[in-house]
């Protein structure tokens, strides 16, 4: 539509300028004959008033010039955001030049537009106030631009300020925050005395032109791209899939906390009672007797479990990754959303965070906060990229103001990962906004989807409410044991009060509870992690002695649901009988690195073709493991310890046979292998 009214303006620009001897002449007379014309209709004034009229005098001249200056300082701000994004790693990494610049020019017009906007809102309060307050219209016409670049000025003294002195308007204190809003107030009041007086003094004609060119060869191109994207680019939303069975549809609740290694839990046969409620629930549930993860990282396996799909299907493993296209539309959520499911992601901010991510159409609340995108990018999918970066911008300043303003306490993601006493403390906080959660589910009789990470038992240093274990002992080294029991004690805990709430509130018997985990605690994808699935009445008990892994929760959920399972979907029900010599694939990342914020992330120096972000495989068929390293071509090989039910060895493929079945997997999700791609193999050592 937008493109369709430009196209329509300009061909009646031109009809009515060559109708015109005179406006003829200039647009014949050389290439530039345009643009003269465009700029002499944009600098041409209304006829003054004659005397004793009375006619309100629209301020034509002052509206234009805030206008240029509106769009130049828009697209500055946007150029600017868009240069420290390039700079460090982000989504825009995956993206072409062409779709780089593209985000740019697009957001650059979008913001334009909310800036002229308001300007039009103030242009009608001056009708009302500039005849009781005369100097109303002098200042107040240059409040958004001067918003907008004391905004521009904060973010990067704080990108300066925290990248070298690690200094941020996160980790200050209340003093140095009400300081820093002062000074943004100041900077406000600075730059609209700096424009009006401007504007009052008059520019050089000369330099009032540079201006409204340079605005317009940013605008228009803008515009022509925004229109051309509406016609052309196709939605990447997935279908919707077949209809649920029934009409009263179950709470779902999946519950994991991070790095837990089911050798340390007594449902699986630890010696230490540390899972005495697990233990108790598994005898009416579905156990996983042997579950893996799909990816040895947070960001990489709760998108695998959520999407069904694995790691080398999305591409995400750790940020920057970030879902593209159809994947970000294709999840679990999104298709109970569908069904009509409230549904809600609880995890720590960055590292397990879904807006983060890139979900879409997923979640009503994300950590405790209500949908915070300003342009939900579902009612844009054409545009996914370029309203997944205007969300961004819109975040890194809202966080800014509302810490520096005292309106929201905003704090360091990374802290609240290293900090392990915060992380108990912002367990209980999820678990707060969870309950609440539940009892809105209960009065508005809506079924609720909740997909919850705790963080008590993430490592190194681990602080239990309870010492049992740990009793007398000072906790002196990295993943001390005795801790980490009693972090897995205060997980059990948490599930009991779980689910004595549930029966409290009459919900138990109406409700999917699943605990897993996201990765082992040494992130070998080697290690066994649990896998507990409760379904309403005790249905569907037992163990599940073959295989499996987390992309199975997806598909067992929806088989249950009875609702049909779309076929990206790449997990299998565990509801249904699986082969049992099935390969289960986990994916690890390149060597991350740390940056001057202590936050880690892939360099893209490392990630070179044809694996990228993928460092290495390992895939495990019954007893048997094998770890592919994607950048040596080495092939690792072994059996699982205490592994029991093992698979007859005629069943079991060979090393060369898992090679194929590696490269198939790779090649069929567009890896392009070596020509004659061959993996050494040797023996792990002993």
């Amino acid at each position: 539509m937008v493109f369709l009214l430009l196209a329509f303006g300009f061909v009646v620009f031109i009809s009515c300028n060559l109708a015109n001897p005179i406006t003829r002449s200039i647009l014949s007379k050389s290439p530039k004959g345009m643009l003269e014309l465009w700029v002499d209709l944009l600098n041409r004034t209304p006829e003054e008033p004659q005397s004793g009229e009375t006619r309100f005098i629209f301020p034509y001249t002052l509206v234009k010039k805030s206008v240029v200056h509106a769009v130049l300082a828009a697209f500055t701000y946007v150029f600017m955001e868009w240069v420290f994004t390039l700079g460090k790693p982000s989504f825009l990494d995956s993206l072409n030049w062409g779709e780089k610049l593209e985000v740019f020019l697009i957001n650059g017009i979008a913001v334009a537009v909310l800036m002229v906007l308001s300007l039009g809102a103030i242009v009608l309060l001056d009708i009302l106030f500039t005849p009781l307050v005369p100097s109303f219209r002098k200042y107040a016409i240059h409040l958004p631009v001067s918003f907008l670049l004391t905004c521009l000025c904060l973010l990067l003294i704080d990108n300066f300020t925290y990248t070298i002195i690690n200094f941020s308007t996160y980790d200050v204190s209340t003093s140095v925050k009400i300081l820093y809003a002062f000074a943004f107030f100041s900077g406000v009041i600075a730059f609209v005395w700096i424009f009006s007086k401007n504007i009052a003094q008059g520019d050089n004609p000369g330099l009032s032109n540079f201006k409204l060119i340079i605005a317009l060869l940013l605008s228009v191109p803008s515009l022509v791209l925004l229109g051309i994207g509406f016609i052309s680019k196709s939605s990447d939303k997935s279908e919707q899939v077949g209809s649920a069975a029934g009409n009263s549809l179950p709470n779902i609740i999946l519950l994991s906390t991070d790095a837990l290694t089911s050798e340390n839990m007594s449902v699986y046969g630890y010696e230490r009672d540390t899972t005495p409620f697990i233990r108790e629930l598994a005898s009416s549930s579905l156990v996983g007797l042997n579950h893996f993860t799909n990816s040895t990282y947070s960001p990489g396996s709760e998108t695998a479990l959520l999407t069904g799909k694995l790691a080398i299907t999305t591409r995400v493993l750790y940020y920057p990754n970030t879902l593209q296209g159809k994947d970000a539309y294709q999840h679990l959520p999104g298709i109970l959303k569908s069904y009509g499911y409230r549904t809600v992601s609880l995890g720590v901010d960055y590292f397990v965070d879904t807006e983060a991510l890139n979900f879409q159409n997923a979640f009503d609340v994300v950590n405790c906060r209500k949908e915070t995108r300003l342009i939900p990018t579902g009612y844009l999918s054409n545009f996914d990229n370029e309203v997944y970066f205007f969300n961004t911008l819109e975040e890194r300043i809202s966080d800014r103001l509302l810490n520096i303003f005292l309106i929201k306490d905003i704090q360091n993601p990374f802290s609240l990962v290293v900090q392990a006493d915060d992380n108990t403390k912002e367990d209980q906080w999820r678990m707060t906004c969870f309950y609440s959660e539940l009892d809105n589910a209960i009065r508005t009789k809506i079924p609720l989807f909740a997909h919850i990470h705790m963080m008590g038992t993430h490592g190194d240093q681990y602080y239990p409410n309870v010492r049992l274990f740990s009793d007398g002992i000072v906790q002196s080294e990295p993943n001390m044991v005795d801790f980490y029991d009693d972090a897995i004690l205060d997980y059990d805990r948490l599930v009991q009060r779980m689910v004595q709430e549930l029966i409290k509130i009459g919900q138990y018997e109406n409700t999917v509870l699943v605990l897993y985990s996201d990765h082992s605690q040494q992130y070998d994808a080697r290690d066994r992690i649990p896998l507990i699935i409760h379904f309403p009445k005790g249905e569907h008990n037992g163990v599940i002695k073959t295989n499996t892994q987390n992309i199975d929760i997806v598909p067992t959920i929806l088989d249950y649901l009875k609702i049909d399972q779309p076929a990206w979907i790449e997990g299998q029900s565990l509801l249904q009988k699986n082969e049992p010599d099935r390969l289960m694939i986990s994916a690890s990342s390149v060597e991350r690195e740390f940056g001057q914020t202590g936050i880690p992330f892939l360099p893209q120096k490392n990630l070179k073709p044809p694996f990228y972000q993928f460092g290495a495989l390992t895939i495990i068929q019954c007893q048997n493991w094998y770890q592919v390293d994607l950048q040596k071509s080495i092939l690792t090989y072994g059996e699982l310890e205490s592994y029991e039910y093992p698979c007859p060895v005629d069943v079991l493929d060979t090393k060369v046979e898992i090679q194929k079945r590696v490269a198939d997997l790779l090649s069929e999700r567009g890896f392009s292998l070596p020509k004659d791609w061959y993996l050494s193999s040797e023996a792990p050592a002993d």
